[in-house]
């Protein structure tokens, strides 16, 4: 026999479970195609077109977001949810 906390334990499991999967089946904010400056070969934002810096880089290959901006996007992904 199945008891309410051995129920409410299983639902917690099946809850995180799903929110694991949708966490990863969306893509990388910030992360993907870059636009690069034809001039210096320098990685530009997607967003408001400033230099990435090479550290953000070397951190996380592929950015095409400078911290900023990625930090707006994901407060206004985050008000969206709320």
């Amino acid at each position: 026999m199945v008891d309410i906390f051995d129920q409410a334990a299983e639902r917690c499991e099946a809850d995180t479970a799903l929110a694991i999967a949708r966490q990863l089946a969306q893509p990388a904010l910030g992360v993907g195609e870059q636009r690069l400056n034809p001039d210096t070969g320098e990685v530009l934002c997607f967003e408001c077109w400033e230099e990435i810096p090479v550290e953000r880089l070397i951190a996380v290959p592929g950015a095409n977001l400078c911290v900023s901006c990625l930090t707006v996007l994901e407060q206004q992904r985050r008000a969206r949810r709320v």
